[in-house]
């Protein structure tokens, strides 16, 4: 209840925290079946020559052995309503450039279907 103070009521309301266009956490699965790399920009136009105009980075990646994919965490500007679209990775210091769908972060068993049987 928002009544009752609680751990972290203070921070609910503060305007950082619930301005539009903030970073938000999603997840991100490589369309070209690449590793991706912590750190690298994401952009929604590619432009390998000149990257700019960066929405967000990525925060930790891996590779999903249940999804058979890579996949990776990221701070995403308006990052909620952006799922189920697509952008690139630019990472221009390691030269990687590729595709990526931005997607939830519960990446396996989103609706707890497995757990609840």
């Amino acid at each position: 209840s928002k009544k009752k103070p609680f751990i972290g009521s203070a921070m609910m309301d503060r305007e950082g925290l619930i301005a539009p266009g903030r970073l938000e956490l999603v997840g991100l699965i490589s369309l070209d079946n690449q590793p991706l790399n912590g750190g690298a920009h994401i952009v929604e136009a590619l432009d390998e020559a000149n990257p700019h105009d960066s929405i967000g980075h990525i925060t930790a990646c891996c590779y999903s052995p249940a999804l058979g994919k890579y996949i990776a965490l990221a701070l995403v500007k308006d990052g909620k309503a952006r799922r189920g679209t697509r952008a690139h990775i630019s990472d221009p210091l390691r030269n990687r450039f590729g595709p990526v769908e931005i997607v939830s972060n519960h990446f396996f068993d989103p609706d707890g279907s497995r757990m609840h049987g």
